[in-house]
């Protein structure tokens, strides 16, 4: 899979909130919103979903539950215990 990061992509006047949150002299680099595409495989699940027309509530999967580790009690990030906890069934998860 190829990627072009040095491609230019204007996020201004595009609703993007760390572009609109700050004035032309500040360059917003924020972790959680680049400015670049999504990977491929990325796309392609959120086509293959948006093709199937049907948008109604669903279970999640093992595999999410796996990534997440739902089941677990203590919420761990980084292998370090937080303070907040996570419930064995977070509320309308089955």
């Amino acid at each position: 899979m190829e990627y072009h990061f040095d491609r230019v992509i204007e996020r201004k006047g595009t609703d993007s909130l760390k572009w609109m949150k700050y004035g032309d002299d500040v360059i917003p680099l924020w972790v959680a919103d680049m400015d670049f595409p999504s990977a491929e495989p990325v796309l392609q699940a959120l086509h293959h979903r948006i093709d199937h027309g049907i948008f109604g509530y669903t279970r999640p999967t093992q595999e999410l539950r796996d990534v997440i580790d739902i089941d677990s009690e203590p919420l761990s990030v980084g292998g370090q215990r937080r303070g907040d906890c996570l419930p064995p069934r977070p509320c309308g998860w089955p």
